[in-house]
């Protein structure tokens, strides 16, 4: 009884830490951003708006924008870093 209450307690601990260190990291990107011009954030499709509001307006992506990407798609890479990334050739087993 008394291990499962520490085991709990342990539990909700560490989901804490995690979310203040996610919100944290999200609060340190805005700061960031905000030393973007408007311009670039447009580019870039992030609402200097909701960039203003905060963490609770993550991901700050700007309407029209957010329209043209799935929900289910997290992050975004730029076409450069996709045309350097090298191909993954798959592996194949050693003789024994």
């Amino acid at each position: 009884m008394l291990v499962g209450k520490i085991v709990n307690g342990l539990s909700s601990l560490v989901g804490g830490i995690n979310e203040g260190m996610r919100l944290s990291g999200y609060a340190r990107t805005a700061r960031e951003l905000r030393l973007l011009s408007d311009k670039q954030l447009a580019d870039l499709g992030i609402s200097r708006a909701l960039l203003e509001i905060g963490v609770n307006a993550y991901p700050w992506k700007a309407e029209e924008v957010s329209k043209l990407i799935p929900d289910n798609v997290t992050t975004l890479k730029a076409k450069a870093d996709v045309a350097t990334e090298a191909p993954q050739m798959p592996r194949t087993p050693k003789a024994a």
